[in-house]
């Protein structure tokens, strides 16, 4: 299997076809079978590919939100420093 291909599921499709099998047990492992066990059964589409644009916009928002988490930051260390210079 050189590439897996990218799914998606709706999950009250895979609850209905977990109580269909009649299981009571809820945990993530038996989750993950069951959840095997719907796509070999149905074999659902591949998703389709994001377009190029959708994962630059994506990556300058994850920099941003990096960006913003750094300027608090040091802002905070520039706060803590003058309280200490000027109590």
């Amino acid at each position: 299997m050189p590439w897996a291909k990218l799914s998606l599921l709706n999950p009250l499709q895979t609850r209905r076809f977990k109580e269909l099998e009649l299981h009571r047990v809820k945990t993530d492992a038996e989750d993950a079978r069951t959840i095997a066990r719907f796509v070999a059964t149905f074999e659902p589409e591949p998703a389709p590919d994001l377009p190029s644009e959708y994962l630059d916009l994506c990556e300058l928002c994850r920099f941003r939100k990096l960006k913003a988490s750094e300027h608090a930051r040091y802002l905070n260390h520039l706060h803590k420093y003058l309280k200490q210079a000027f109590p």
